[in-house]
């Protein structure tokens, strides 16, 4: 599957002068380092929990300069330093045995408040990186994983959004949770996961929702499931049931407590269920 190349190049914004604040500090300073030298101040900075020993096993294992992100530190007044921002990827460093130097961005920030602030910088002043995003930097990486997961959306005559739209206004296919579709074409297979998503999308749905993929799959393809509906019929079921289906299956799921997507799976094999009593009837 070929992915087109879309370049865009940095260019300035129109603010006004006004709207940019700016400290008088130096510019910062590239230094190569020991990372075993660095120092993190834990009366701001979190300790090491178990999400931290899981973040750096997973740096470590696929160590690669090309996605080395320097730490930021600062220099103390006894000239230690200290880390400001990445300890986790200084800490993963000091655990390689092929690491032994790192450069690292050094910053001024004299007392513990102004290091403290920097941290509180770095850490609020930045935008997440998307599932969705994640999924189109791996299709672009020829991931295989998400190659196939790309075809199958394709065949479906869906498509995995790069971002929500910005009005809300979703087109019939439209695809935000990357995750559900990943998972069904792994638990399923690809063809299946094709029919799951085709129904839907004959069905209308915009967007094609993690609760719906759910639900369609179990009343397609689950063992526990009568088995009696076929892609079609379903796919004028939740045509006919239409977008406010998805606030009755959160009040059942809720007054039932399980999860939204199996109510939704009820709702659709009682819809089916009364479809097939109407056609025994005529």
């Amino acid at each position: 599957m070929s992915v087109i190349t879309v370049m865009r190049r940095i260019v300035p914004l129109p603010f006004d002068a006004s709207e940019c604040g700016y400290v008088e500090t130096p510019m910062p300073v590239f230094e190569l380092v020991d990372p075993r030298d660095l120092y993190v101040d834990e009366n701001y900075q979190r300790g090491l929990s178990e999400r931290s020993f899981a973040l750096i096993r997973r740096i470590l294992r696929a160590f690669d300069w090309r996605r080395f992100k320097p730490p930021v530190v600062t220099r103390a007044a006894d000239g230690s330093l200290h880390v400001i921002d990445g300890q986790h990827t200084a800490i993963s460093a000091a655990s390689h045995p092929r690491v032994d130097r790192i450069p690292v961005m050094v910053v001024e920030a004299e007392d513990r408040e102004s290091r403290a602030a920097a941290f509180i910088g770095h850490n609020r002043d930045r935008i997440a990186v998307t599932p969705m995003q994640i999924f189109h930097a791996s299709l672009a990486a020829g991931d295989q994983n998400a190659l196939l997961t790309a075809r199958t959306v394709q065949k479906a005559g869906a498509r995995i959004l790069r971002a929500p739209p910005r009005n809300g206004a979703y087109e019939v296919g439209d695809i935000v949770s990357v995750r559900a579709v990943q998972n069904l074409v792994v638990e399923l297979n690809p063809p299946k996961a094709r029919v799951v998503l085709e129904t839907l999308v004959k069905g209308g749905c915009a967007p094609v929702s993690a609760d719906a993929i759910k639900a369609c799959a179990h009343v397609l393809y689950s063992p526990h499931s009568t088995g009696d509906v076929d892609a079609g019929a379903l796919a004028r079921i939740v045509e006919r049931l239409g977008p406010d289906i998805d606030e009755r299956a959160r009040r059942d799921a809720k007054q039932s407590r399980i999860p939204t997507w199996r109510a939704l799976a009820m709702i659709y094999q009682r819809a089916a269920a009364s479809t097939a009593r109407i056609r025994q009837a005529a």
